[in-house]
């Protein structure tokens, strides 16, 4: 979830979510999210959540949520607020579960949202103008790499469709060019990671899960669910 407005009220949004609650409500998949990165993604054949925890910022904490929303808003603010929607492009998937966490926000702040869902184009015109206040969108890579999603927000990517451009952020993935070893990668990835989501740039909600399914009979397809390529170089039939 990407947002425009204060920190504060970003804070508050995020610390409102109970990805614990929503853990029973979530099917076909779909899992809750602390982190930008998923568990899908390797490192030298080592899982990176493995090697890097997700970021605690994304943690429930309700008197937080509520301080930082009473402290950062007027009550005109508030009341503006509660007129405002969420954009979803409309080949989003899984956008019912939203739904979880905006019930979550009307429980916890009085923050009432609703959904508006958008043509692919004109969503991506709304993002680039700047013309919404909270954006619902997917992160996906094309390889198997942390720094593939990290960069959707480097200033100026050719996948940064958000406009987002921040010189510590830039500085941060910047420096992994100078480092020669796992630890020293997996930290600067982590530090890009948590700088996101502690500065409440970036909202994670959820996981998505791909799954390949074929016949008892068969063995050996590989998919790789970032190049959504299929490979049956090593298929066997039982």
């Amino acid at each position: 979830m990407l947002f425009r407005s204060n920190q504060g009220v970003r804070k508050a949004i995020s610390l409102a979510i109970n990805r614990k609650t929503s853990k029973s409500e979530f099917k076909n998949g779909v899992e809750a999210a602390y982190g930008l990165i998923p568990h899908s993604v390797t490192i030298l054949n080592k899982s990176f959540r493995e090697l890097s925890s997700e970021p605690a910022a994304s943690l429930y904490n309700v008197s937080l949520a509520q301080y930082m929303w009473t402290s950062s808003l007027t009550k005109a603010e508030k009341n503006l607020l509660n007129s405002s929607t969420i954009i979803v492009p409309k080949s989003c998937t899984n956008t019912e579960y939203l739904d979880i966490y905006i019930k979550q926000w009307e429980d916890t702040l009085d923050f009432f949202c609703s959904v508006e869902v958008l043509d692919d184009d004109e969503y991506n015109n709304r993002i680039k103008s700047g013309n919404y206040y909270m954006a619902y969108c997917e992160l996906s890579a094309k390889t198997n790499s942390p720094e593939d999603f990290l960069s959707t927000f480097r200033t100026g990517d050719q996948n940064n469709i958000y406009s987002f451009s921040d010189n510590n952020y830039d500085s941060i993935l910047s420096s992994k060019n100078t480092k020669n070893n796992l630890s020293e990668c997996v930290d600067i990835y982590s530090k890009a990671e948590r700088y996101l989501i502690e500065n409440y740039f970036y909202v994670p909600m959820f996981y998505n899960s791909q799954y390949l399914i074929y016949d008892k009979k068969i063995k050996g397809p590989l998919y790789d669910p970032f190049t959504q390529q299929l490979d049956f170089s090593k298929l066997k039939k039982f």
